[in-house]
């Protein structure tokens, strides 16, 4: 029933919404449309509707055979620029210095995909003009965030006071992405979760305060660490 790989979409269902039927969901970046999806069982058992959003065209002509959800074909970060994008399944993503896809750490494997030709110039979009697009509901229930270290770049100049997301999952927020959700648009920490696959904590949960309730178990913040390559 449940498909996501750090039980996302379990907590939604059971802790969060209740098996709340007809939410709205934002997907970025979708990836496979079924295989570790957060949000393959929000659509197909509870039918909620949302927005899948995938910069590489495999994978969106995957979403868009398998999925009901709109599909959008973008590379989203902070605004409208040319960015360089790897085209490699789960570890594709914005190639820059504050990306997990950076020169420093990943150096051999960008010179490989290079030689594969899986890199490509993109034009890049913001959320906030992908969700005006779609004519999203100001109140989105979930959003799912997954973009190799891009997520402080793409959530920093967002506008939450346009759009709000009743609940969130992060992978690997920035100290600085938790002072912007946390401090300055009051969203509540609920946990984070160890992934085994690479023994390390890498995700966050978040809820809307309007949401708040003494029902949806709450850790103490804790920090996650810096990515160990």
């Amino acid at each position: 029933m449940f498909f996501s790989q750090k039980g996302q979409d379990r907590w939604l269902m059971e802790e969060v919404f209740a098996s709340q039927r007809g939410g709205y969901f934002v997907d970025l970046a979708a990836a496979h449309p079924k295989n570790n999806s957060n949000t393959f069982c929000l659509e197909k058992t509870f039918d909620w509707t949302g927005v899948c959003i995938e910069a590489n065209p495999q994978l969106v002509k995957l979403l868009r055979e398998h999925r009901t959800a709109t599909v959008i074909d973008a590379c989203v970060d902070e605004g409208s620029e040319t960015v360089d994008f790897v085209l490699a399944g789960q570890l594709g993503g914005i190639i820059a210095d504050d990306t997990d896809n950076n020169a420093v750490v990943r150096s051999k494997q960008i010179e490989k995909w290079d030689n594969q030709g899986l890199i490509r110039s993109l034009e890049t979009r913001s959320l906030c003009s992908i969700l005006d697009e779609v004519q999203a509901p100001t109140t989105i229930q979930y959003l799912s965030l997954d973009v190799e270290g891009a997520e402080e770049r793409i959530l920093r100049s967002f506008p939450f006071d346009r759009y709000k997301f009743l609940a969130m999952t992060v992978e690997r927020p920035t100290p600085e992405l938790n002072r912007i959700l946390l401090d300055v648009n009051c969203y509540t920490f609920v946990k984070n979760i160890f992934s085994p696959q690479v023994n390390e904590i890498t995700e966050s949960f978040y809820i809307h305060p309007s949401i708040d309730r003494e029902d949806i178990q709450k850790e103490c913040f804790e920090q996650v660490p810096p990515k160990r390559w």
